[in-house]
């Protein structure tokens, strides 16, 4: 499980995402999806959008919450260095 990147922007906007979820609501969310993986040996969460302060850059979106190819790239390198960690 993981959370998606939003544009930067959403850091300091009054939505954590643009359906209109709080910021503490959206932490929330991130702590259960925590304790829910933490629970399960067989399920990895990863919170990728971390609250709007992550590795993607302006350049990466298409527009607020998709990414343009090259953000496509960077998200797919980091989910690939995951799965390869948790293999059986």
């Amino acid at each position: 499980m993981s959370t998606p990147p939003y544009h930067p922007l959403v850091q300091k906007a009054a939505a954590a995402d643009f359906d209109g979820t709080g910021h503490a609501d959206y932490r929330e969310l991130v702590a259960r999806l925590q304790t829910l993986a933490e629970a399960n040996d067989r399920v990895t969460f990863l919170d990728i959008h971390h609250g709007g302060d992550h590795e993607f850059l302006h350049e990466d979106f298409a527009n607020p919450d998709h990414l343009y190819k090259f953000g496509a790239a960077k998200l797919t390198a980091r989910l690939v260095k995951v799965v390869e960690s948790t293999e059986r």
